[in-house]
């Protein structure tokens, strides 16, 4: 059955049962060799059917829009979108859905969607056609855009591209109004060497990370209408890297979190520091140890807790060692990445950072909405993030931080 011929004997199977209306029979057919189709494009498109055809629109919808993040131009995918969202009278996302598969489908077949949004604009007068956004951004590295992609739908049509292959920038710029790419890397450095329509604008947000990297030397800046900047103090430094990029070119917008993601509370000062994040060079793991270890003299009550990986053999070497030079065996927790930061948190009432240089150190202002006190170290930018009250620069500093007044209201609000 691995054979792609009799694969294509299996999807025509499934698609005969469908169209001579034995739903019941395609869909049992379809659970049974799920696994050999791998949740392609077509599984995903036919599985959606089945669910809109037995009602069940919920589940339609959830698999679609899984479906279209993985293939964003996908024509069936986009039509059964279309065709949903009108069941559910969103017209206006129905309208949006039928006018970008008017643009992926064949010349043959676009009067099908040209006339289903003709239809849709008769119903529905005020219905507008958004200006297309398409998000560009390597697999794994999304995790910062998705509020931000989920706020830009209000207004836009978006498309958020996780990018495997060059030929989906092509595709995703000509499509797009503004080509917002995630990230300076390889992704911007490519789609700001194509040539683009005299109204198409090409973005790019640009984190602390790619600052130190080589990718800023690489992109073709006169393309670029707009970087966003996370941070000043990164701003001016790449500006200084590099003179092509003008200062025109760039904004400040500094990162920001959803603070209905994190509940807050009323907290007593207590005994458990979280560390949240990657144990790497960047983040200062061993001034990590050191400032525990100060804590812990000072109290031996106080308790570290660490939400993250080691992405360096030698720290999970030196850290074993050196908790166990340093006796801390029974204060020091290794928890793992977590997938629900917020409830991690809830019992935690301190939230420490040891880095080098952040452009806000996003896991502190997680921390903070929920009204847990910050122990910032004087990264590079830090007071012109956070207020002093909260930044230290020596262990001893760290301690005074560590027992002042405890207010979470005033955390939360900072935030």
């Amino acid at each position: 059955m691995n054979d792609n011929s009799e694969l294509d004997l299996m999807r025509q199977k499934i698609e005969k049962l469908i169209n001579q209306g034995f739903i019941k029979e395609a869909s049992d057919v379809l659970n049974k060799y799920e696994h050999l189709f791998e949740e392609n494009k077509w599984f995903l498109a036919t599985k959606s059917v089945i669910y809109m055809l037995n009602g069940e629109i919920e589940s339609a919808e959830r698999i679609l829009k899984s479906a279209i993040i993985k293939y964003p131009f996908n024509a069936d995918t986009l039509f059964n979108l279309a065709y949903l969202y009108e069941q559910k009278q969103d017209y206006q996302l129905a309208y949006d859905y039928y006018l970008d598969a008017e643009f992926v489908l064949s010349p043959a077949e676009k009067e099908n969607a040209r006339q289903a949004a003709k239809k849709l604009k008769s119903i529905c007068y005020d219905l507008i056609s958004k200006q297309k956004i398409a998000i560009f951004v390597k697999p794994g590295l999304d995790n910062f855009i998705d509020d931000i992609v989920a706020e830009l739908a209000t207004d836009y049509r978006v498309r958020k591209i996780l990018v495997n292959s060059y030929d989906q920038i092509d595709q995703g710029m000509e499509w797009a109004d503004i080509c917002w790419f995630e990230w300076c890397d390889e992704l911007v450095i490519y789609g700001s060497k194509k040539e683009k329509s005299l109204n198409q604008k090409i973005i790019c947000r640009l984190h602390s990370y790619e600052a130190f990297s080589p990718y800023i030397k690489q992109v073709n800046w006169p393309n670029v209408d707009k970087v966003i900047f996370v941070a000043e103090h990164i701003k001016q430094y790449v500006l200084g890297q590099e003179p092509s990029l003008q200062e025109n070119q760039s904004i400040v917008i500094p990162n920001g979190i959803n603070i209905n993601k994190f509940t807050y509370k009323e907290r007593e000062k207590g005994y458990n520091i979280a560390y949240v994040g990657y144990i790497n060079y960047k983040k200062g793991p061993m001034l990590l140890l050191q400032a525990f270890k100060a804590i812990y003299d000072h109290d031996s009550r106080y308790k570290l807790y660490i939400a993250g990986e080691f992405q360096d053999p030698r720290y999970v070497l030196y850290f074993k060692q050196m908790i166990e030079e340093m006796g801390l065996q029974h204060n020091i927790y290794f928890d793992g990445w977590q997938n629900d930061i917020n409830q991690w948190l809830e019992d935690k009432h301190y939230i420490i950072s040891t880095s080098v240089l952040e452009s806000q150190h996003l896991s502190i202002m997680e921390a903070m909405a929920k009204g847990i006190k910050p122990l910032v170290h004087n990264f590079v930018g830090a007071k012109k993030v956070y207020h002093e009250s909260y930044v230290w620069n020596t262990t001893v500093d760290l301690i005074k931080i560590l027992e002042q007044s405890y207010d979470p209201r005033s955390y939360h609000e900072f935030i």
